[in-house]
């Protein structure tokens, strides 16, 4: 009795789920009809549309090929691979330059002091990647041109609008001598071409050779704003100078030069001495009435080295110290010295032929 009670309801069970079954294709049939059927009427709905839209674009598929768009996504992302590759090159580029930057800053460092005598900007340096080399130019640049107004205070200079004025010291201690050039005069009409001269020419501006005849060019770096001249004198010192200029917007500007003593690019011969050291600033402004003026400081340091000694200075200036007292050997150098910068001060000829021939 209990075996034909479990076949029947077995049985019951098995025609409860077939009879589901039959629902759920019915079910399943009736939801594709009704899928079929819409694609159908949004066919009839789509196919005037996309041929009108055929009409007037005939150059434009209606569809996008799924090939075009694996093309255009597999470009997209060698695209993006190639510049994550190349950003990765350029960060290392600059933690690379802020390594250097941070030995360079470490070397060239000093405190800014209002002391113009003190050499702040003696011990100067350039490295040799472009990008680092750079940035030095402007580091030593833009620290010039900010001590500036300091420089002029602490060489005694008068007030900006006060007549001419001219100076020339040289003095002595026992590691070398220095020079300092200062100038304050008003600039006669045609200033403008003479001073956009200096840069380009400034080792014969500054009479780098005293009077001995210079090349025409020195300029052995120039991108427009920066010049870094390069010429060895008479006496074999190797000059390594860079300048520019800094405008004010008002038609007034302050050029800087600065010796450069270590250049990673300099050439390196011991037949060359850099024992010269020279810092330039010159500012050109203008006065309320419309009178334009120039101001200049030249600082320049002569190092004592074994071999190297006041009585070699002093030739090079053509002074000849034969049969002088010794304790008036530095006053005869130093009239000596003043005489010739003023005679060199008033040639004109160097600057004449400099205009010629730009």
């Amino acid at each position: 009795m209990d075996r034909l009670e479990r076949r029947d309801r077995i049985q019951r069970q098995r025609e409860y789920d077939r009879h589901k079954k039959q629902l759920y294709r019915q079910k399943e049939r009736s939801e594709r009809n009704d899928l079929l059927a819409e694609i159908d009427e949004l066919t009839r709905v789509l196919t005037p549309m996309m041929e009108q839209r055929q009409a007037r674009d005939p150059a434009r598929g209606s569809r996008v090929a799924w090939s075009d768009i694996c093309k255009e996504l597999r470009a997209e992302s060698a695209l993006s691979v190639a510049q994550n590759t190349a950003l990765k090159t350029q960060v290392k580029l600059f933690q690379d330059l802020v390594l250097r930057m941070k030995i360079w800053v470490a070397r060239n460092s000093s405190v800014v002091v209002l002391d113009g005598r003190v050499p702040t900007w003696r011990d100067v340096s350039l490295l040799a990647q472009p990008r680092s080399r750079q940035l030095g130019k402007e580091w030593i640049t833009k620290n010039m041109f900010h001590q500036a107004d300091a420089i002029f205070h602490s060489h005694g200079f008068p007030a900006k609008d006060a007549g001419d004025d001219f100076f020339f010291d040289v003095t002595f201690d026992d590691g070398g001598v220095d020079y300092v050039l200062g100038c304050q005069n008003d600039l006669l009409p045609g200033w403008e071409q003479i001073m956009a001269l200096l840069c380009p020419h400034l080792c014969a501006f500054l009479f780098l050779d005293l009077g001995h005849t210079l090349p025409m060019n020195t300029v052995k770096e120039s991108d427009g704003a920066f010049f870094l001249h390069q010429m060895t004198s008479t006496a074999g010192e190797f000059f390594n100078l860079l300048a520019t200029t800094f405008h004010d917007g008002t038609g007034g500007s302050v050029v800087v030069a600065q010796s450069i003593d270590d250049d990673e690019l300099a050439p390196r011969c011991e037949a060359f001495t850099t024992d010269r050291k020279l810092s330039l600033w010159a500012d050109i402004y203008c006065l309320p009435h419309g009178q334009w003026k120039r101001r200049t400081v030249v600082r320049q340091r002569r190092t004592w080295w074994p071999g190297i000694a006041f009585e070699d200075e002093a030739r090079y200036w053509g002074c000849d110290l034969t049969g002088t007292p010794q304790g008036a050997r530095e006053s005869v150098f130093r009239n000596h010295a003043v005489q010739t910068w003023h005679a060199l001060a008033s040639e004109s000829s160097r600057f004449q032929r400099i205009r010629e021939n730009i």
